[in-house]
């Protein structure tokens, strides 16, 4: 039998899950740790996860912590304060294993707050252990919302493989093409254009 408890913490201002703990056949499974720092979130409360600690092994073990931070823009005109700006992975040694940033409406900067609707322009990163993680620019993916309405009509991966999407011109939120470009020549052949057509009706 499976269950879950959870803990709730008013101190933040609103209801906060502090912790959730897995039980399976009433012994602790897994438990996971909530905490929403204001400093990681332009110094004020947005209610925020900021930091998650995963333990396994009853509780006992720490296995894995993710850090996030946030830019938010609390501009009444605007109020977009939930968009995260950088996502961290640590293993359970407090080494960091990934590190990926995210950028909003046409910004290239991830420290730049959402300026109008919060819309993804860039994935910079992940950073491995490997490689050692920080923040250096590099493109992951890509995307662009030309139309009025807010739609996304061109994803760019890291590669440079494009996708192109249209949409219908009656409620302008059904797609009715897609199309993925070539990012280069393969093997010293061209690659063709793949184009999928939807109809509604």
């Amino acid at each position: 039998m499976q269950r879950t408890w959870r803990d709730w913490n008013p101190a933040p201002g609103f209801p906060a899950l502090a912790r959730e703990d897995l039980y399976l056949n009433e012994e602790l499974h897994a438990r996971r740790d909530f905490e929403y720092a204001t400093s990681a979130q332009g110094g004020a409360q947005y209610g925020n996860v900021t930091k998650i600690i995963e333990w396994g092994n009853g509780g006992a073990t720490k296995l894995r912590t993710t850090l996030r931070t946030y830019f938010p823009n609390a501009t009444p005109s605007v109020y977009i304060v939930n968009k995260v700006a950088e996502e961290r992975i640590l293993n359970g040694s407090e080494v960091c294993q990934r590190d990926t940033f995210y950028t909003y409406d046409n910004a290239t900067d991830f420290h730049t707050p959402p300026t109008s609707k919060g819309l993804p322009h860039q994935v910079l990163g992940p950073y491995s252990a490997t490689y050692g993680c920080g923040y250096s620019g590099s493109t992951l993916s890509r995307f662009e919302y030309t139309d009025s309405y807010g739609n996304q009509t061109l994803a760019e991966d890291a590669h440079g493989r494009k996708t192109r999407t249209t949409y219908d011109h009656i409620f302008h939120a059904f797609p009715v093409s897609v199309s993925v470009e070539a990012a280069s020549e393969y093997n010293g052949a061209t690659r063709p254009t793949l184009t999928t057509t939807n109809a509604y009706y």
